[in-house]
């Protein structure tokens, strides 16, 4: 099969591999669709450690093509959806916290192995682990490219939405509308905000922030963003923000966007060497920067979270076709890397499909 694969040193190029053998528990899944996401490019600049040789790629919808002794129930030729974290479904984390948050199965963080610890989704075919716990079959009439959607950012947006006990009518700003702040916006308005706040430095992003349901929108290049919010809110200031870009300052902008006694979720990916500098001298506390409550939450995964987000595409509660803005083939993967790093073109997610 063909794989892209990284080489270290911020390289990475597609290779013919074999097709990866199966150990028990496993499945092997012939890929329809992935995508790239902003992870993927942290692994080849260095930011987040993986071993060169690996394929990289953690986004998928595919065909089960094999299925190894232990997985049952499912059936060669189903369409699955795997999330970006596969959980073991067995150990005591998994069997304690709901999306498998805590599993370290095969020295993973949350159950993070495709990609990182094991070969990827950027590739024809991918053997994926703890496979009774993570295919989602996926329910007929949904299309393979809102599916993938879920995989990551969907299910990372959705999830910092749900962490941050956003209640009906709450006020809410998120920090980012990449694909991550709009996977939040959208869960915002499914979980009944009462005035959702969408900041990004992209006019275009916020005109599709404000098409999935922000009520305002702020760019940071018009003004200081936190008087913006307090300007919105009467002086309220939000109840929730959500910090989706994954930077200092955009985490430190966030925490001054949030009320007294509101909750700072942050979704954003730091990468595993950055730190954060928060201001908390005694002018900072009287500023309102004191009595907050912050939450982090990654990309909840496992097939239970699946069939959940599926759920809202089978019954069309959310349309999550205008994620996908640009559609690639697996021959085109470093055009895809590049789309998704320089951000030269209005791209959300590209679409890779290894029979293009």
């Amino acid at each position: 099969m063909t794989g892209y694969v990284f080489l270290g040193g911020g390289r990475a190029r597609l290779q013919e591999l074999p097709v990866p053998g199966l150990r028990p528990g496993e499945a092997l899944v012939k890929v329809r669709v992935t995508s790239v996401c902003a992870t993927d490019l942290k692994i080849v600049d260095g930011r987040v450690p993986a071993p060169p040789g690996t394929v990289l790629g953690h986004e998928l919808v595919g065909e089960i093509v094999d299925l190894a002794e232990g997985v049952e129930g499912y059936r060669v030729g189903q369409r699955v959806l795997v999330m970006a974290d596969t959980p073991c479904g067995q150990c005591e984390q998994c069997l304690s916290n709901v999306d498998g948050r805590g599993c370290h199965a095969g020295g993973s963080i949350g159950g993070f192995h495709l990609g990182l610890l094991r070969h990827g989704t950027h590739a024809e075919y991918v053997a994926v682990p703890f496979a009774q716990a993570n295919l989602a079959p996926i329910p007929e009439g949904v299309p393979d490219e809102q599916a993938v959607v879920l995989a990551c950012n969907g299910s990372a947006g959705f999830g910092g939405v749900e962490a941050s006990g956003l209640r009906v009518g709450d006020v809410v700003a998120i920090v980012g509308q990449g694909p991550v702040g709009l996977a939040a916006t959208i869960a915002a308005r499914l979980r009944g905000a009462g005035y959702i706040i969408a900041i990004d430095l992209l006019p275009w992003r916020l005109a599709l922030a404000r098409d999935f349901g922000a009520d305002a929108v702020l760019n940071p290049e018009d003004g200081d963003v936190v008087e913006g919010v307090r300007r919105l809110t009467g002086g309220w200031m939000a109840d929730v923000a959500v910090e989706a870009v994954g930077t200092p300052d955009t985490f430190v902008t966030a925490l001054r966007l949030v009320r007294p006694g509101g909750v700072l979720s942050s979704v954003g990916n730091y990468g595993m060497s950055g730190s954060l500098l928060l201001p908390l001298d005694g002018g900072a506390f009287l500023g309102g920067i004191g009595d907050k409550r912050i939450v982090t939450t990654a990309s909840p995964g496992g097939k239970d979270r699946a069939r959940r987000l599926l759920a809202l595409l089978a019954h069309r509660r959310v349309d999550l076709s205008p994620f996908v803005t640009h559609r690639l083939g697996l021959g085109e993967m470093d055009a895809a890397y590049d789309l998704m790093r320089g951000r030269r073109e209005r791209v959300v997610k590209v679409a890779v499909r290894p029979g293009r």
